[in-house]
């Protein structure tokens, strides 16, 4: 009797434990709220190209001064280098602090980055308007994203 017993008690530990595993870490909604305020402290910033600063900033500066801002950690200058950073991440299991790549040029793998804040809100710097905030479900953004990175990692502290 006790042996069938321990067996049961075994086998519902062992697969609960391991379907826990396969869920979503929680949302750290205090780490959320602090990248979301200091994107939003962004907004408004004109567009330069190469800048870096507040006077100033292009896409990648942008997500380079946020991570830096936020988590202290320095990230690669360009599109092109950022792109290579982190791990893959596939729609909709984008998470805030990724960072989306498009192409708005034609035969240009990809010359565009944001910073995903969640609720498929994400902020990046237009060329035209500056930093801004969009939304991913806007068809435009939709047709001309290529993949999402994942800088962060949960040695951060951030997840």
């Amino acid at each position: 009797m006790v042996k069938p017993l321990i067996f049961l008690l075994s086998f519902f530990l062992f697969y609960s434990c391991q379907s826990a595993s396969l869920k979503r870490a929680p949302q750290n909604q205090e780490a959320d709220q602090i990248l979301e305020n200091t994107a939003l402290s962004w907004v408004g910033t004109p567009y330069r190209l190469g800048g870096t600063d507040r006077r100033g900033i292009d896409c990648s500066g942008l997500v380079q001064a946020i991570y830096r801002e936020v988590w202290q950690m320095d990230l690669p200058r360009t599109t092109g280098q950022l792109v290579l950073t982190g791990s893959f991440v596939r729609q909709p299991w984008q998470q805030p602090g990724d960072l989306l790549f498009f192409s708005n040029q034609r035969g240009v793998f990809t010359d565009h980055v944001g910073l995903y804040l969640g609720h498929n809100r994400f902020i990046h710097a237009s060329s035209s308007q500056g930093v801004v905030m969009a939304n991913l479900t806007d068809p435009y953004f939709q047709q001309h994203l290529i993949t999402i990175r994942r800088p962060l990692s949960r040695k951060t502290g951030y997840r």
